[in-house]
Formats: structure tokens, sequence, C-alpha cells
């Protein structure tokens, strides 16, 4: 089964599911017709913007962004969680219908007859919240929230942070020391990454007037129509600049993506590297592929620590390497091969975080956001992971897009 059959597949049960539960509960609302109505409504016009997408992607009829983001966000985020809301609910409510169960077979066990004496009339307090009240805000609460997260994303969307991090590397040549490097990754130029913001990426990374800019693949979301206006933006950028390409590149097919960069006079590095000097002193930039080449090898894995080891047989014992990396996990076979700095982005800061530690990115990846280190025999090696500077999904939370300033210097 491909993986648009399961995504199709995921989205239809989660939707269905929903959907099934509140036409259920719905008996216990005021006006049952109209909540079942208005949520039938409500996944029939969802599914009806996943045919859209879909059909956009193929055949290009211009599905306006704000109902892309409205479908992207109740997809990942509204749907599953009202998944999640139906079946603790359907849970809890079980749970004490067997409680109330026991108790009854308890009471109505043969006893010895006690006098019965005169008490109170018995309460009939209105409790704090309703049947009624809890169905009506467990229905309504993932679409409300699916709402929300709407106008955070696009409150949010051509929102860009800087954020400074220092690398103390053991024994860095004296030269090196102070050297400033602009790390740009991810900037997904298509659907929500288009227009004056690409001007103003590279505005913001020529203010940052580092010695030289690395990015770290994902260049354009998924579209090689995007690419000029990509490369555009990347020669907007007046300082020394290196790429390496990541798999939202290559949904168009990787031989176009790399000919049109290369055709282009853009510096992309496939499993290569760049000899480069930095205030004098040599530096080596160790750019890998994503993937593999070979037509029978899995196109959905990244091949990273195969790569690493490729491009680090390319390694000058005279210069000061870099690897460039979309994939945060290269990081551990760098350490392991002595290379002392790795870039790397893909993962969006985890995009949807609850704190920095909670959330997606700590879920799916080792590395997720910020500067790692790890010592392998007696050697430090260090790895920078930025959240990302563009988007593919309209929402993040507690995970900003950003450019990151690193400067070097020397331990």
């Amino acid at each position: 089964m491909t993986f648009i059959q399961v995504a199709l597949s995921i989205i239809l049960g989660t939707n269905l599911l929903w959907w099934g539960w509140a036409h259920y509960h719905a008996k216990h609302l005021k006006h049952p017709t109209l909540w079942r109505i208005l949520t039938a409504v409500y996944v029939l016009a969802q599914l009806a913007l996943v045919a859209w997408i879909f059909l956009d992607r193929t055949q290009s009829v211009g599905m306006p962004l704000i109902l892309r983001a409205i479908a992207y966000i109740w997809h990942m985020v509204g749907a599953p969680l009202a998944v999640a809301l139906a079946f603790i609910v359907t849970t809890l409510s079980l749970a004490l219908f067997l409680w109330r169960a026991a108790r009854t077979r308890l009471s109505a066990a043969p006893s010895t007859p006690v006098a019965i004496q005169p008490s109170e009339p018995p309460s009939h307090a209105t409790p704090i919240l309703s049947r009624r009240t809890f169905v009506a805000a467990t229905i309504a609460a993932p679409p409300a929230l699916t709402g929300l997260g709407l106008a955070k994303a696009f409150w949010q969307l051509d929102s860009i942070r800087t954020r400074d991090i220092t690398v103390a590397i053991p024994d860095l040549h004296r030269s090196l020391d102070g050297v400033t490097i602009a790390h740009v990754t991810d900037t997904h130029v298509g659907k929500y990454t288009s227009g004056p913001i690409l001007r103003e990426i590279a505005s913001r990374v020529n203010a940052l007037n580092a010695d030289v800019v690395l990015f770290t693949g994902d260049l354009i979301d998924s579209s090689h129509d995007d690419l000029p206006d990509a490369i555009t933006m990347l020669r907007a950028i007046d300082k020394p600049l290196f790429l390496c390409e990541g798999n939202h590149d290559l949904f168009g097919g990787r031989e176009n993506f790399e000919r049109t960069l290369t055709s282009a006079g853009i510096p992309l590095l496939l499993n290569q590297s760049a000899d480069i000097t930095l205030n004098g002193a040599p530096v080596q930039l160790l750019g890998i592929r994503w993937g593999s080449v070979d037509p029978s090898a899995n196109r959905r894995d990244a091949h990273h620590d195969t790569n690493t080891r490729l491009v680090n047989a390319l390694r000058r014992d005279d210069a000061f390497p870099i690897l460039l990396a979309h994939h945060p996990h290269a990081f551990d076979t760098a350490a392991e091969l002595g290379i002392p700095l790795t870039l790397a982005g893909h993962t969006h800061g985890g995009q949807l975080m609850l704190t920095d530690s909670i959330g997606a990115g700590p879920t799916l990846y080792k590395y997720w956001s910020g500067q790692y280190a790890r010592r392998v025999s007696d050697r430090l090696a260090h790895a920078i992971i930025s959240n990302g500077t563009g988007n593919w999904f309209p929402l993040r939370l507690n995970a900003p897009a950003e450019i990151i300033k690193i400067t070097l210097r020397r331990a």
C-alpha cells in the first residue's frame, strides 16, 4: 500500500469515527437534528477539501491558501484530537456504567433488616456540568480549536526569529575564533512561503553579516515551479552560500532539482566537498545527498549514515570540516567519524510542541532543535539543528521559524 493510500485511509477513518460518535451522542442534546446536520456538513466539507488538495497537486486548480490551511490543521490536529476525546469519553462512560451496575448489585444483596429512621428530603441540586453541556463541549471543541489554530497560523506565518548560538570547539584554529555562520534551512518556498517573505529572508540573512551562509535542505516545498523564486531568493544573499538537499526538494524528481540548481550556479553539494577560506584559515564543507541515487534503494530512507561516510572520505587533514545534512540523525555518524560540527534541519523544531521538551520533536527525533554535543572517545562533536525558516504546515506551537547565527569559539 502506498503512502497516499495509507494517508487517505487514516483521513477517512478519523473523520468517519468522529462523525459517527458525534451523530450518536447528539441524541442527548437539545435540537439533536441540528447538531447532526452541522457535524455532517463539517465532515463532508473537510473531505471535499482533501479531495481539492489532491486535485490541486495534479491539475493545479488554484486552491485558496486559507482553505488548504483549514484542511491541514483539522486533519493533523483537530481530527486526531476529536477521535482521542471520543475514545476517552466513551471509556469513562463505560467505566461509570459498570461502576453503577456493581453498586446496584451490591445494594440489592440480602441484609439484616434495620429500622428506617426519618431523614431529610433528598437533595436535587443541579450538577456543576450537565451531561448535555459536556457532550456539546466535547463535540464542539475540536472544530473550535481548529479555528483558533487557523487564526494563530496566519498571525505567525511570516514571523521569523534570529537565534544566536556560540559553539566552543577544542583546538579550533585561532584564525577561526569568532567566525560566524548563518544557518538557514527548510524555507519550503511554495504555498506558505512565497512573495515578500522571500525577500525578507534574504534581507535578514544579509543583516547578520556572517562570514558564510550554509543551507541544509528543503529549499522548496514540493513543486519545481517554485524553483525560480527560490533561486532568486538565494541570489539576493550577498555572502558565500552553500547548500545540501532535503526530502521536499526531490518530490518533483531528483534529476530536475539538482540540474536546475547547478545550472543556475548555486553551489549544491551532493556527497561532495567545497574548500573555502574563512579569516585566513582553511574550511572544508561536506554536503550529503538526501537518500540514495540507486533506483533499487528505499526512496523514503534518508541514507544519512551511508552518505556521511562517503563524504567523510573526502576530508582533508589541514582543514576544519563542517557537515551539511538535512536529517539531524546524521550527527551520530559524524560524531563517530570525528567531524566537529554538523548543521541540519528537517525537524521544524518539532512543529507542534507543548513545551521545549514535550511534543512532536522528541517523539520523532533524537535531536530536534538547538545545540547538541557528543563525546566519542576523546573527541567532542557539536550539532546545530534549526527549526527552519519557512513552512510546509501552517501552524507552529513553541517551535518558531528561525535563522541561526553561529559563532565559532576556540575552547
